[in-house]
């Protein structure tokens, strides 16, 4: 792994202090996190498949940010440029920006990244890596992994993803520079752009880097774009220049139609407003479409709230057989 800066904290008395919370409840709750856990599966409008999300709730989840907050937060920052996801100033805007123009670019999505991100790993992160003694990096652990794996909805798992697939990041950029290639990974999303028989010959051995390291690719998610089609990544149209694809735009155009019917709570005023800036600020004519269309046919004084009758679908779920495929 690469080398990092190492923790100051050398006891759990600071590691506790550090978190500002009490030695006996941080140990408590990293004893007891696996109860604090309340799971769901979620599946996306217009999709049939269903999504695991651990949910950590309570205490835990407050511990989970403040380890965030005041311990990996600041290592992000000392990443390889190319690790985009879950770091501030960084976005799926940025991450796009790196493949505008290209001749040829190549998408591939680590399967299961969380769930396959098991607690050896974490460990082996907050002990040799970052540098906690032995008790620490125990108690870490158990605050951020639950049934052996990395759990979705952590506010600590995409800083550790990050960390746990810093090796597969290094050795791919390597390749990629050796080939003069693009390359940037968005938390389990992996771009590779420029020449075209570059980027086609690097899925091979891509692939198998990723497999040399215990995890594993959706073959359906492979994606290869020419610059003569459509070109996409973490859902931002590439090609000439950075844009969003008609298909989000007619989402929103719905969404604002569905807000003015005044449907049932769903969506918010402000949440169409928020969408319409993030779309003004990659393709400023069409942000500025749907601002006016928005306005058209939103009257201003109504706090509107409607729903999409295509939201996504969310169902509770306990043991393993729940758990989305």
């Amino acid at each position: 792994m690469s080398t990092l800066q190492k923790t100051k904290i050398k006891s759990v008395a600071e590691l506790s202090q550090t978190l500002k919370v009490g030695v006996k409840e941080f140990v408590k709750t990293a004893k007891n996190a696996n109860l604090f856990y309340r799971p769901f599966d979620l599946s996306k409008k217009g999709s049939e498949k269903w999504r695991h999300i651990d949910n950590p709730t309570g205490k835990l989840k407050i511990i989970q940010k403040a380890i965030n907050k005041q311990i990996l937060r600041d290592l992000m920052f000392q990443l390889p440029p190319n690790i985009m996801g879950g770091i501030e100033n960084k976005s799926i805007l940025e991450n796009a920006k790196v493949h505008v123009g290209q001749e040829m670019v190549v998408t591939i999505d680590i399967k299961n990244c969380f769930p396959k991100t098991k607690n050896e790993v974490i460990f082996t992160i907050w002990k040799n890596l970052l540098g906690f003694e032995p008790n620490s990096a125990r108690l870490l652990t158990q605050l951020t992994t639950t049934k052996g794996h990395l759990p979705q909805g952590s506010p600590a798992s995409p800083s550790l993803s990050n960390l746990a697939l810093l090796p597969i990041s290094k050795e791919i950029l390597n390749y990629s520079k050796k080939h003069h290639l693009n390359f940037t990974i968005y938390v389990d999303d992996i771009t590779l752009s420029g020449k075209k028989s570059s980027a086609l010959d690097s899925i091979s051995p891509v692939v198998k880097i990723i497999q040399k390291y215990g995890y594993a690719i959706r073959n359906k998610k492979v994606k290869k774009m020419p610059s003569y089609k459509t070109q996409t990544t973490t859902g931002i149209q590439l090609n000439s220049e950075i844009s969003i694809g008609k298909q989000k735009i007619d989402e929103i155009r719905k969404e604002i139609i569905n807000l003015a019917k005044l449907q049932k709570p769903y969506i918010t005023k402000k949440s169409i407003f928020s969408k319409i800036d993030y779309v003004k600020k990659i393709s400023p004519e069409k942000g500025q479409k749907l601002l006016e269309f928005a306005n058209m046919i939103l009257e201003e004084d109504i706090d509107y709230i409607a729903v999409d009758p295509e939201k996504d679908e969310k169902r509770d779920c306990n043991g393993k057989a729940c758990l989305a495929k």
